[in-house]
């Protein structure tokens, strides 16, 4: 299991377009990416009472969350992950799943999980039974991965959050325009604010 620093920072518009000229002068964009860029759709897991939100926004230092997710508007593919961190850094576990067996887990159909001969999958079958855990949020955003010496990683990228308690796995497998929110780090009267959100992340 590969344990890695990963630094996260909020940038703005300005930031934005000096980052794509300098670093785009000393490292290379990654082949992988048409255009050198790709999208991302993922469907966070969480517990009723918000345990993994709640975690990282309080800085807890053992935490882990699980997502589904593909890339390009193509969930013919579909990968289950699930990131840890422990002492400030990260790991990430993924497998694949089919579109049909990511939406029966969507509907709560789970008799299949326990016999999937996947660790992973079988792990989510037990959170989501004994603690648990249903998909909340959906994260769609566009990333700009390039590539470094030493294996420095960078993606710039363009978020959007849809959380309203339930999130609705149509919207997951169809890509359907979301309604762009995130669940305020501060409690505002039970309110929930909008909020786009453009970051950098470097991976070591």
């Amino acid at each position: 299991m590969t344990w890695r620093h990963e630094w996260k920072h909020e940038i703005n518009v300005s930031d934005l377009l000096q980052l794509r000229q300098r670093l785009g002068a000393v490292m290379e964009k990654d082949s992988h990416a048409a255009d050198g860029k790709y999208e991302v759709r993922s469907l966070y897991f969480d517990t009723p009472g918000d345990k993994a939100l709640r975690e990282k926004i309080d800085g807890v230092d053992r935490r882990e969350k699980f997502r589904l997710r593909y890339y390009n508007r193509d969930h013919s593919r579909i990968w289950l992950e699930k990131k840890s961190r422990r002492g400030g850094l990260g790991n990430k576990q993924s497998t694949g799943m089919s579109g049909d067996e990511a939406q029966a887990v969507i509907e709560n159909q789970w008799g299949w999980m326990m016999d999937s001969g996947r660790p992973l999958v079988e792990e989510l079958y037990c959170k989501m039974k004994f603690q648990g855990l249903r998909p909340k949020t959906i994260v769609d955003y566009t990333r700009e991965p390039l590539e470094g010496v030493n294996k420095i990683a960078k993606t710039i990228e363009n978020k959007g959050f849809s959380r309203k308690g339930k999130a609705d796995g149509k919207n997951f497998v169809r890509w359907k325009p979301l309604h762009i929110l995130e669940r305020c780090k501060e409690k505002r009267q039970g309110k929930t604010a909008v909020r786009h959100g453009l970051g950098i992340v470097f991976k070591l």
